[in-house]
């Protein structure tokens, strides 16, 4: 059944599963349902993943298969931006979810990596360029906001950043994933 077809007023698909209340993916298959509800009208709606689908018998006189189109790309596009931001603000993960301890070095590249992932994504803009006895400060303003992040060049090559960064877009939400081992 197309979407053009539903009952006006039919809420549309679900950002996740009725059931399990997984967060579906770009291009995942995904089971629908109309159901009879006294309380909330004739008929509702319930999305479900694949796995839950098998467990539930559809009481309804109408389901159909689709996916999950390109709207739970924008999630997940937000959830990363959320992560990334969050490493920018200082906020790293305990070392379970890092993969291992990381060095103050490391910590400091991934915060720079991931303003600079920020920057091109056109979440942060770039105010000014601070010299320091150190290096460069690049101060940026996060996008729609007065809140500002100053960030000190980690030192490393523009090789090796540019790596850390393809990495942590790359990575899950958060940038939060090892990152990936890379033949020299």
């Amino acid at each position: 059944m197309a979407t053009e077809s539903l009952p006006p007023g039919m809420p549309a698909r679900a950002s996740h599963c009725s059931a399990c209340g997984h967060l579906f993916e770009e291009n995942e298959s995904i089971w629908s349902a109309l159901l009879p509800s006294e309380a909330r009208g004739p008929q509702v709606r319930r999305d479900h993943c694949a796995t839950c689908w098998k467990a539930v018998t559809p009481g309804g006189a109408i389901w159909w298969r689709g996916s999950a189109a390109k709207g739970n790309a924008a999630e997940a596009a937000r959830q990363k931006e959320q992560g990334l931001l969050a490493l920018v603000q200082g906020e790293e993960p305990n070392p379970e979810e890092a993969g291992s301890p990381q060095s103050p070095e490391e910590v400091l590249a991934r915060r720079y990596a991931a303003a600079l992932a920020l920057w091109r994504l056109r979440k942060l803009r770039l105010e000014q360029v601070i010299p320091a006895p150190t290096g460069e400060i690049l101060r940026f303003r996060l996008s729609g906001s007065q809140k500002r992040f100053d960030v000190a060049h980690p030192g490393i090559s523009e090789d090796r950043l540019r790596n850390m960064e393809e990495d942590l877009l790359r990575t899950v939400p958060g940038g939060y994933a090892p990152p990936v081992k890379r033949a020299a």
